[in-house]
């Protein structure tokens, strides 16, 4: 019926809803938390979709199990690929790499800045792409983060920033920045650091 789908519409507004406040729950949770809660409210989303305005809850239950296998087989390779790729490195190559000293590169922080997505949310006038408005521009931050804490100098007000977001929102803005500290490695981390100096 009518009120079926719309029953079902609603429901899936408000999966969104949680979905997209999920950008607010770093300073709650951890990424792997955020993340695991995502999954599963993807695989809900997914399910409504296809028994209702797919019509599977009406065919046969053959093709069901059909498309169940799929979803299996697809969320057990994704979880397989981020498990191979969050791998932490051998004792051996931890070691060299704790003991080889990191020397940023501020003229790297621009490829960083569009690899990363902050372009996305983040305006700056030297960087093309970077024309979002959800996020403060970043012209001038160097200057600016010496005044954001009380106590707090230019550079560990920038640090704070990208390991914990939520710490200071800047007025005027939503606490919608997401984790990025885990997708970076210690070089590229210290080489956007050097990079936000430099506005």
């Amino acid at each position: 019926s009518v009120k079926t789908y719309l029953i079902v519409a609603a429901i899936l507004g408000i999966i969104t809803a949680i979905e997209v406040s999920a950008l607010s729950w770093t300073h709650v949770l951890d990424q792997g938390s955020i993340n695991a809660a995502l999954f599963m409210l993807s695989i809900l989303k997914f399910v409504l979709v296809v028994m209702f305005f797919m019509h599977l809850k009406y065919d046969n239950k053959v093709l069901s199990g059909i498309l169940s296998g799929g979803l299996i087989f697809a969320f057990g390779t994704m979880m397989a690929l981020i498990t191979l790729f969050r791998t932490p490195p051998s004792p051996a190559v931890a070691e060299v790499a704790a003991s080889a000293p990191i020397v940023a590169n501020a003229s790297a922080g621009p490829a960083l800045i569009v690899s990363k997505g902050c372009i996305a949310c983040h305006h700056i006038n030297s960087i093309p792409e970077a024309v979002g408005n959800i996020g403060p521009a970043l012209d001038g931050v160097g200057a600016r983060a010496a005044s954001r804490m009380d106590g707090m100098g230019a550079e560990d007000y920038l640090r704070q920033s990208i390991m914990q977001p939520a710490a200071f929102i800047v007025p005027g803005y939503q606490p919608q920045m997401p984790q990025l500290r885990p997708t970076m490695s210690d070089q590229e981390y210290e080489d956007l650091i050097a990079y936000l100096k430099t506005l």
